[in-house]
Parts: structure tokens; sequence; C-alpha cells
């Protein structure tokens, strides 16, 4: 077992989890992304200070076995892409807070509604780009859980 997964094992019980949904499944550059964010308590209480959500894009790419990236160009005129292997990597280009300062009793949940804004540069959802909201809770005392959810932008 990894120190993460002890990590998890033991806040299971006690520690919040969050779980967010988009309140649409697209989104448009240049406006907001609202997302339903659900907090829910575990054994004990806790004071959940603040919710930051983010808007992430993952970028796939190429590399040779070597771990030289290939350009894309290059990668569609290849007659063998066999031994190339693919690399994701994972941007935020945008976040907001939400300063929520309330306590969540043990068994008990709390919704708070947050939108981070899309920005006109953002990538668009396509074949090797996905984009995703990422909910982070701010719990005093505790590794602050987060949770994810695809999104399409136009």
């Amino acid at each position: 077992m990894t120190f993460s997964e002890s990590m998890q094992a033991c806040l299971r019980g006690s520690g919040v989890r969050v779980e967010v949904e988009p309140q649409a499944p697209r989104a448009t550059r240049g406006a907001t992304c609202p997302a339903t964010i659900r907090v829910s308590g575990g054994t004990d209480e806790a004071l959940l200070r603040s919710v930051v959500l983010r808007l992430l894009v993952a970028t796939r790419q190429w590399t040779e076995p070597d771990g030289q990236p290939v350009e894309a160009s290059r990668f569609t005129t290849r007659a063998s892409r066999r031994h190339l292997s693919p690399v994701w990597t994972r941007t935020t280009v945008a976040e907001a807070r939400v300063e929520v300062h309330e306590r969540v009793a043990a068994g008990a949940s709390t919704v708070v509604d947050a939108e981070v804004p899309v920005p006109e540069a953002c990538p668009v959802t396509g074949p090797g780009t996905v984009l995703s909201v990422n909910a982070q809770a701010v719990v005093e005392g505790q590794i602050d859980p987060t949770a994810s959810a695809a999104v399409t932008i136009e």
C-alpha cells in the first residue's frame, strides 16, 4: 500500500468527502462554468474554510521510447505508431475560490455553488484535449480532499 493509499484509508471514515457536478454538461469560452460541490462529513465534525474550483485542461502528447516528444504533424504521418506512448499534461486555466467558514457535522453534508470563468483563450474539447472542473475543499486539520468531473468546452 502506498503512502497516499494509506492516508486515504485513514481518512475515509473521519474526513470529509467531496463530489462535484457541473450544472451544465457544456460551457462556452468567455462565459462561466457553474458547478455544484457537495461536501459530506465523515465520522467527526469538520471546519470547511473554503472551496476552490478549477478548470483544468489535459492535453495528450506522444513520446518516443526515449521520452522525446513527437510533434503532432509527425505523429499523423507515421506508418507505425506502436512504439509511441501517450503522455497527458494537465494545466489549470482558471480558478475561483468561495469562502465558506461552515462546520460540517458528522454524517451531514453541505452544498456549495461556485462558478469558474472560462477564458476566451481556453482550448476546446477535442480528441486530444479533455477539460474538467476540479473542486478542492479546504478543511482545517485534514488533507484537502478533491473531486473532478468532465465538462465540454465549445
